[in-house]
């Protein structure tokens, strides 16, 4: 049982990070993304969530022993699945904050009156928040 959960958290998390690269390429949020070539997101992207899907739940005889008769029950589910994207959530804050602090759209100038998550199409998730305390720290 442990290994199964421990790969239903695995899928979801590489499924959760397919979806939200899709979708901040979509939204135009470059200090989300991991890779600045727009083809080379949506192939990986694509690719993390079709296989992690089709790995969990194609491969060998998991639908039917694990799944539908002994598996993860409901409540089981929920809390792995929403573990899985929050851990998803912070890698990708994590890793394209350190990927990206040096990349040529996070030194254009921004919009003080953006907040929130449109900051991000100028720069990272620690550039806005840094940006976000020093505005705080000067209007005080």
């Amino acid at each position: 049982m442990a290994s199964l959960i421990l790969e239903y958290l695995l899928f979801v998390f590489a499924a959760a990070c397919g979806i939200i690269q899709l979708s901040a390429l979509y939204g135009g949020l470059k200090g989300l993304l991991f890779f600045h070539n727009n083809l080379v997101t949506i192939i990986v992207s694509l690719a993390a969530i079709l296989i992690s899907y089709g790995l969990f739940f194609g491969w060998d005889t998991r639908m039917d022993e694990y799944i539908m008769h002994t598996g993860l029950e409901g409540a089981q589910q929920l809390y792995f699945s929403t573990l899985g994207i929050l851990i998803a959530v912070i890698f990708t804050v994590l890793l394209s904050s350190i990927l990206n602090r040096h990349c040529a759209f996070t030194k254009l100038p921004t919009n003080e009156d953006e907040d929130g998550i449109e900051q991000l199409r100028h720069g990272t998730y620690y550039q806005a928040i840094k940006r976000s305390l020093t505005s705080k720290q000067r209007k005080e």
